[in-house]
């Protein structure tokens, strides 16, 4: 994902958390694919056809990923570290790793669900709340 297209999904998430002055700079990549599932598939769950774009996206780019790390050639090649049980693990396997490569003066990713969901409510972003 480029940074530009990145850029535009960050205000989208912002935008249906209700963030309007400080962006959600404390997350990384990692957590901000967690939050764009989650903000996304509520919001896909009461209808919003924004939301629903959103996740075939992220689903269309997983599948892509798959596709090519899948591949025969590519087969044992230094294949990315899935997590299980999650969606899209490829595009979090991607932001895993640049993380640890790239990452070091960027937010580093939530351990958990739980500390993810805690980095979203410190912004002070959500249930009606401006930022």
């Amino acid at each position: 994902m480029t940074d530009r297209a990145l850029a535009r999904r960050v205000r989208a998430v912002e935008k249906r958390l209700g963030v309007t002055g400080r962006p959600l700079e404390q997350l990384s990549d990692l957590d901000l694919l967690g939050a764009i599932e989650a903000v996304s598939l509520a919001l896909a769950a009461d209808g919003n056809s924004d939301a629903a774009d959103t996740l075939a996206q992220h689903d269309a780019q997983e599948a892509a990923l798959r596709a090519f790390w899948q591949r025969s050639d590519m087969a044992g090649r230094n294949s990315p570290a899935l997590e299980p049980g999650v969606r899209w693990p490829y595009l979090r396997a991607r932001a895993r790793w640049h993380e640890a490569t790239h990452g070091q003066d960027e937010p580093r990713s939530a351990a958990s669900e739980v500390e993810l969901w805690q980095k979203i409510v410190a912004s002070g972003c959500l249930e009606g709340e401006r930022c």
